[in-house]
């Protein structure tokens, strides 16, 4: 939605017919990442007795709470603080805000589709929520996996939990080679390790892939894609180019 905002992909009639998945409040549009250290909290408290050769652990442990998480948190912050001042400036500056009847929702409409502020402002909203929340929430969620691992290998458990893999089902029209459409000889590859999904290019460049549904799929390196079918074969279509699967 943000892409199609920015890039002037939306009408009015998108806006009056409320057909294209919150677009008409996309910068109301919040979920917050709620971390919790209980755990974590009780352990500290009792290290004395935890046997030293279950404490290389702990290191890991300090620093996914202590450094980790206090960037999600301030991501978080940042969201909540962006939201807040858009409702004050909106309340303060544009009489139709709250939208009472039809002529402020098409004085509403026509602010978002032709005054230059509305887009700086879904910019802004784009650089938190994805540059900064999503971006600290992955890299919360890969440290938070290397400490997992590392403490099943000292309790001898499985080093592996179904939280971290991609959904098979969906992995299996992903895995295998894609080429860009117009740009055939750029190929990317799809492949599972410890049923996690990844992407690489020729240059052995990897990346995680994670499914938000089961047409909408991110990589660690923040680029969305759509998955879809056409004509018998599959497409995934990112922002700015497009993947057709080799048969």
């Amino acid at each position: 939605v943000i892409r199609l905002v920015l890039s002037d992909k939306v009408n009015y009639d998108d806006y009056k017919n409320g057909k294209v998945p919150i677009l008409n409040n996309l910068l109301n549009y919040y979920n917050p990442v709620n971390l919790t250290q209980n755990a974590y909290d009780n352990l500290i408290t009792d290290l004395d007795i935890i046997p030293d050769r279950f404490k290389p652990g702990i290191k890991d442990l300090d620093e996914l709470y202590s450094y980790y998480k206090d960037f999600v948190i301030a991501a978080n912050n940042d969201m909540s603080d962006f939201m807040s001042e858009n409702q004050r400036f909106g309340m303060k500056n544009h009489s139709w805000w709250y939208i009472r009847n039809e002529t402020e929702l098409n004085q509403s409409i026509e602010f978002k589709l032709q005054d230059w502020r509305y887009k700086n402002r879904v910019s802004e909203y784009r650089n938190i929520g994805i540059g900064n929340q999503l971006r600290m929430s992955i890299m919360y969620r890969n440290k938070a996996i290397e400490c997992y691992k590392k403490i099943a290998n000292l309790l001898d458990k499985p080093m592996d939990h179904e939280s971290f893999m991609f959904d098979q089902e969906i992995a299996q029209d992903l895995i295998g080679e894609w080429e860009m459409v117009n740009q055939p000889q750029e190929v990317l590859t799809f492949f599972l390790k410890d049923k996690r999904l990844y992407r690489k290019n020729k240059a052995n460049r990897q990346v995680e892939v994670f499914s938000l549904s089961r047409n909408k799929i991110i990589m660690s390196d923040l680029q969305y894609a759509t998955i879809v079918r056409e004509n018998n074969q599959i497409f995934l279509k990112y922002n700015s180019f497009i993947l057709k699967k080799i048969d």
